[in-house]
């Protein structure tokens, strides 16, 4: 038998060199919400190389008139409100931190409504389906995902079903 001619192949100390590339195409897909953490807009999905400031150029939704908007340190440079940055081989100065924490504060609404995006099962494991396929995919998770939170909203704006007026 042979052995493996190079680390990190999938051998895990068989003799034998078997390639065990499970990788699936990524794709990125941009959120937005409001500030009380319900989706206001899904981008079409767009390929997994590219970097989040170039989705968010391509995806059409950046106008360059954005003072309102709140994201991570990825899009450092485009005009948008993110965490302030380590200096290098320094400590962040008191204030600096204290900016992060309440961003971050504030911007975890946006996480939480990622995480509710991805429990559809589709979303958060790999999709096995055509690549090509998963623009329609994700759109019809994005029907039902806005139904749902329309749904929800509309049960919290007219009160439970079940209790009657004396």
């Amino acid at each position: 038998m042979a052995r493996c001619c190079r680390a990190g192949h999938g051998c895990r100390g068989r003799r034998t060199c078997t390639r065990t590339n499970t990788a699936r195409p990524g794709s990125n897909v941009l959120v937005a919400c409001t500030l009380d953490g319900r989706l206001a807009w899904v981008s079409d999905p767009l390929p997994g190389h590219w970097h989040d400031t170039r989705c968010l150029t391509e995806s059409g939704v950046f106008d360059g008139d954005v003072p309102h908007w709140m994201s991570d340190k990825a899009y450092v440079g485009t005009g948008i409100l993110t965490p302030i940055r380590k200096p290098a081989r320094r400590e962040l100065v008191k204030w600096g931190r204290n900016f992060n924490h309440e961003h971050n504060a504030i911007r975890v609404r946006v996480e939480h409504a990622i995480a509710n995006l991805k429990t559809w099962r589709v979303l958060h494991t790999d999709c096995r389906r055509p690549f090509t396929t998963f623009a329609a995919t994700i759109t019809a998770v994005l029907g039902l995902q806005f139904y749902r939170q329309a749904c929800i909203a509309l049960t919290v704006f007219k009160g439970p079903a079940n209790s009657a007026a004396p």
